[in-house]
């Protein structure tokens, strides 16, 4: 199934009408021919602003998601329609 055709996000599950490619290992660190996931844009910004490139580099999707921040936010997005779009302005600091 292609990326047009799909309508569930890969990481929040929510219905969507535009999904974005993920790569699980990001394009800069060799991962531009690699795994991908289609997912909402949310989620992929999300993403990006919980974990720099070294650290997804060296997690694996389902890892990924079991993290506690992880947790924390699909469960607050699960609550949205699949049309939301959150405002995320800076990176949020991990302790």
């Amino acid at each position: 199934m292609n990326i047009h055709e799909e309508k569930q996000c890969g990481i929040c599950n929510r219905e969507t009408d535009k999904l974005h490619r993920h790569h699980i290992v990001p394009k800069v660190k060799g991962g531009k021919k690699g795994e991908t996931v289609a997912c909402c844009s949310t989620c992929n910004k999300q993403v990006h602003l919980l974990f720099t490139e070294s650290e997804l580099a060296k997690m694996p999707l389902p890892d990924l998601i079991q993290t506690e921040e992880m947790q924390k936010y699909i469960k607050w997005i699960k609550k949205r329609p699949g049309d939301f779009k959150a405002r995320m302005s800076k990176r949020i600091k991990r302790r």
